[in-house]
């Protein structure tokens, strides 16, 4: 069987693709950056990468850059592995970079299998080869544009900010577009999560009166058995809530009682907790946890801010929508007519165009 590399870094993002692949008979290498990753592929010469996007240290965009520009590596076949706020940006440089397909976390087994599938087998999902693919002056240009050039520490944490950023407008945009309120604050928990390399988080909706949790929803870990619908918020996120600001600090031995969270809370070392708000009201929190030796910095905090602002606002609009319907029940019955008007009158011309060919 084929030897895969596999760089992202997150661990459980790795361990997820590992596990899949290696219950497959492949063999599995690691990396948890660009840089260990070019050593990893200049040392074994995998049949295939699959790498994250946004990472640390070195993106995945330089990572293949260099990749194409070494003779030993250019033939390796590179398939991206990204979020979906990071997709659209990720398949537009693909098309130019020598990346065989995309894969969207998080995803389905039967996807992963298949497009390593195709990669491996030389083919991509759009019929372009995959095997040793030019890196074009296009995909050149596109880096540059993006991302600053390198010539300093301060210049290589200013491209990753900048990618950061427009990570979080891109979150912004798609959960704009999300209608179904479970499903939104889902798709907020598994963003922030890559996004930030999180170990898990926590996101919590409150009720109307906003003393008690209504809600729960979390990512990378196992549910929210240490709080109940009903509960009262407690430790440190009452004081995210009842302070509506960002707290962000590092908790020795990750004991959530010291934070006096409750004892069924799940370890907590380093943490970033800010509240979900529009400028009227406060509506719960998001809590990154990092147990990796993650430690959270000022611009997390000022992102997870503008994060949480833009799902507040979102949450915001969804809200009084429900009001104005619950208030206004007649409008809502006439918008529905409406609507089964409309589509009538959509479907009526191709109605009529069937029945005439039936009756020929």
């Amino acid at each position: 069987m084929a030897t895969i590399l596999i760089v992202d870094d997150l661990s459980f993002n790795r361990r997820v693709l590992v596990t899949l692949l290696r219950d497959r008979g492949h063999r599995l290498l690691e990396a948890v950056d660009g840089y260990q990753g070019l050593a990893a592929a200049q040392a074994e010469h995998p049949d295939l990468v699959i790498t994250d996007v946004l990472m640390p240290v070195m993106d995945g965009y330089e990572f293949v850059r260099r990749l194409r520009l070494d003779p030993m590596t250019s033939q390796i076949p590179v398939v991206f592995y990204t979020a979906p706020y990071g997709e659209p940006e990720a398949r537009a440089r693909a098309l130019f970079g020598g990346v065989s397909d995309v894969l969207t976390k998080p995803a389905e087994s039967a996807e992963v299998l298949r497009i390593v599938g195709h990669a491996l087998a030389g083919r991509s999902e759009t019929g372009r080869t995959s095997h040793g693919p030019p890196l074009t002056m296009t995909f050149g240009r596109e880096h540059l544009r993006l991302l600053t050039h390198k010539r300093s520490e301060r210049d290589g944490d200013l491209r990753t900010a900048n990618a950061r950023l427009r990570a979080v407008i891109n979150i912004g945009l798609e959960l704009a577009s999300e209608r179904d309120a479970d499903r939104l604050l889902q798709r907020v928990c598994v963003a922030a999560r890559d996004l930030f390399g999180a170990t898990y988080v926590t996101l919590g909706i409150l009720d109307r009166n906003g003393r008690t949790v209504q809600r729960v929803v979390t990512s990378g870990t196992n549910g929210a058995e240490w709080i109940k619908s009903g509960d009262a918020v407690v430790g440190i996120l009452r004081t995210v809530i009842a302070e509506r600001r960002a707290v962000r600090c590092h908790n020795p031995g990750g004991d959530p009682a010291r934070l006096q969270l409750p004892v069924l809370h799940p370890h907590i070392q380093a943490f970033l907790a800010a509240p979900i708000a529009s400028p009227a009201d406060v509506y719960g929190w998001i809590c990154l946890v990092g147990n990796e030796g993650r430690t959270f910095t000022e611009d997390d905090e000022h992102l997870v801010m503008a994060l949480a602002g833009q799902v507040g606002r979102i949450y915001y609009l969804e809200l009084e929508i429900f009001e104005h319907r619950r208030r206004h029940p007649e409008a809502e019955g006439r918008r529905t007519q409406t609507e089964a008007h409309d589509k009538q009158e959509r479907t009526a011309p191709r109605v009529r165009k069937l029945r005439r060919g039936s009756d020929q």
